[in-house]
């Protein structure tokens, strides 16, 4: 877990293990599902 790491938002972490999933349809299929995924995520913080 990378929280072990370094600290960071429990949600952000989910959005990094997201992305590093090993099977392919597991990570975000596109560009534009990320970014949706990390706008709400930031909007979330303010």
């Amino acid at each position: 877990m990378p929280s072990s790491l370094v600290k960071m938002d429990p949600p952000l972490e989910k959005i990094i293990l997201w992305c590093l999933k090993k099977a392919p349809e597991e990570r975000p299929q596109s560009t534009a599902e990320l970014g949706e995924n990390l706008l709400a995520y930031f909007k979330s913080r303010t």
